[in-house]
């Protein structure tokens, strides 16, 4: 009987262990995702300076002389729309996000949780490329 007891304990504990390493899966893939989508989101706001920046400094070259200043331009605003891209990007992906997963079976959570680590990894990408370009940008 002590025996039967016993195995009933470890049959119990091992589906319960299971269960749980299916939902702290889940839980981890959600947590990576927010965590690359944190790491970007307070550069929001410089993403927008560094624009403002480059698009004033266009304007300045092209007050000074268009003609001469037109590649140099033509390059600020490069920068300008490829920072754009990467803010509207992160707007883009947060409006599509769906942080609630409780309502999909366990394999479909899971599966929509590395599409989306996969979309916000891409987004963080852009962010960090646009600004580190920007930057090398001087006036």
């Amino acid at each position: 009987m002590k025996m039967i007891k016993s195995a009933v304990f470890v049959m119990i504990s091992v589906a319960f262990m299971i269960a749980c390493d299916g939902v702290s899966e889940q839980e981890a893939l959600k947590d990576k995702v927010i965590q690359i989508h944190d790491e970007v989101m307070p550069k929001m706001g410089e993403l927008k300076s560094e624009q403002k920046r480059l698009m004033d400094l266009a304007e300045q070259l092209h007050l000074e002389d268009s003609v001469n200043n037109t590649d140099r331009i033509e390059k600020l605003k490069g920068a300008v729309g490829d920072l754009e891209g990467a803010y509207e990007g992160m707007f883009v992906w947060m409006r599509q996000f769906k942080a609630d997963v409780s309502e999909m079976e366990e394999e479909e959570a899971i599966i929509y949780l590395n599409e989306q680590k996969e979309m916000v990894t891409k987004v963080n990408e852009a962010i960090k490329k646009a600004l580190e370009e920007a930057k090398k940008i001087e006036e």
